[in-house]
């Protein structure tokens, strides 16, 4: 019985200690996620932002001196992940840096319904692929004379950096749970250790309350008689 009741209570000390630190490592993973997708974000952000400005000075300079439109291939970037549209007040594009074939029909789309402020950094799923693509946009006017003459829509396809980010968080999720499993083992080893005291008072308690019924017993029994 006593056995029973000691081999209980350190299984609850192991499922309490197991509980705490389930919980520890969940809020641990969660914000060690949120931190890197932040970061990894905000220095997307800025890149699509000081790249947006960029491109837009040089449209308006080119604008102001149409002889050099000619050469304007020199502004279309190589990489098929930074791309840019440049579309004027009545929507016509004039210049472009083209995304992936995959991709364009999708980031013209987003353009077509685009309603975020200047600066602003938006990210956009598309849901209709085997594997959601990712892609964060932003927008920067071109102005002339004070007035706004066309829009520079600058994005970049993020998807493989999302999936760097959601692999790690799986690495993550695996090592916490092999650290659950070897500090659950940690805690059923120290709540024995922490039994060990307690049954042995128990003991000694026990082992004093039988001593003294057999001490009792010869004097009860003579009174009795």
């Amino acid at each position: 019985m006593s056995m029973n009741v000691f081999q209980e209570s350190r299984r609850k000390l192991t499922m309490y200690y197991s509980l705490i630190m389930a919980a520890f490592l969940v809020v641990l993973i969660f914000f060690v996620h949120q931190s890197m997708e932040w970061s990894m974000e905000s220095e997307q952000a800025r890149e699509l932002v000081e790249t947006a400005g960029r491109i837009a000075g040089g449209q308006e300079y080119l604008l102001q001196h149409p002889e050099l439109l000619d050469d304007a291939e020199d502004w279309r970037m190589e990489s098929d992940r930074l791309f840019f549209y440049v579309f004027d007040g009545t929507g016509e594009p004039i210049n472009f840096s083209r995304a992936s074939a995959q991709l364009e029909p999708f980031v013209l789309d987003v353009i077509g319904r685009w309603e975020t402020e200047p600066g602003e950094v938006a990210v956009v799923t598309d849901q209709a692929g085997r594997r959601h693509a990712r892609v964060m946009m932003t927008a920067q006017p071109m102005m002339a004379d004070g007035e706004q003459i066309a829009t520079v829509y600058v994005g970049k396809d993020v998807t493989a950096m999302y999936y760097g980010l959601q692999k790690a968080t799986y690495a993550l999720i695996f090592l916490g749970i092999i650290a659950l499993i070897l500090s659950s083992a940690a805690g059923f080893f120290m709540s024995g250790k922490a039994m060990i005291p307690i049954k042995e008072a128990y003991e000694r308690q026990r082992q004093f309350a039988a001593d003294a019924s057999h001490e009792l017993r010869t004097p009860l029994a003579v009174v009795m008689a």
